[in-house]
């Protein structure tokens, strides 16, 4: 039997064509989606902290508080393609390529993905790693717990990339089919299947 259409698979489906490409580093439109989106979360969470009166201090030295911060987002970074990499591994029975363009490391596949398996793709690291975050934060001590905190927003806010991906598949007709080779997306559909996903490219 032949392959179902609109399975995960390393070969494109007979009949399916490139609807379109999507970089989100080269797409100014995007750009200012994904540094709004950015801001907006960031802001959130810190007005959060300051309402809430969660402790923005450490009494660590200033130092040594940001050498620390800094490592443990180094860390939270490669874990984050990392799990980016697991489920392309789960979805696709692939080995996931790594891409490393100092100081980001950034994760793909030449498989193609279905809208479910892409979007589960695509927000499995905030949410797997937000809700760690957020466990950690009742646990953590205080000394370390604006680290914690700004690893946290980091998680939230800088995967405001994956919530663009995710929202451009959750608009693409049911059928697409998504790869991500760690550099840009391409979306390709069956013939005469075509929709707008409500972001436009500049």
């Amino acid at each position: 039997m032949g392959k179902k259409m609109n399975e995960n698979t390393l070969s494109l489906p007979p009949h399916y064509n490139i609807e379109r490409t999507i970089d989100l580093a080269q797409d100014k439109h995007l750009n200012v989606l994904i540094q709004s989106c950015f801001v907006l979360i960031t802001g959130i969470l810190i007005g959060l902290a300051l309402w809430t009166g969660l402790p923005l201090s450490s009494t660590l030295n200033p130092f040594l508080s940001f050498f620390i911060t800094v490592v443990l987002v180094l860390v939270y970074m490669a874990l984050h393609e990392t799990m980016h990499a697991v489920f392309i591994k789960i979805f696709s029975r692939s080995r996931p390529a790594y891409r490393i363009r100092f100081p980001f490391l950034s994760v793909g596949s030449e498989a193609y993905f279905n809208r479910r398996s892409f979007i589960i793709i695509a927000l499995a690291p905030v949410t797997i790693w937000g809700a760690a975050l957020i466990s950690l934060l009742a646990l953590v001590p205080n000394p370390l717990f604006l680290s914690v905190y700004i690893l946290m927003i980091v998680n939230f806010a800088g995967s405001a990339g994956d919530y663009i991906q995710a929202y451009i598949a959750l608009t693409s007709p049911a059928d697409t089919l998504f790869q991500d080779n760690g550099k840009a997306t391409a979306l390709f559909t069956p013939e005469g299947n075509k929709k707008d996903s409500g972001i436009r490219d500049p």
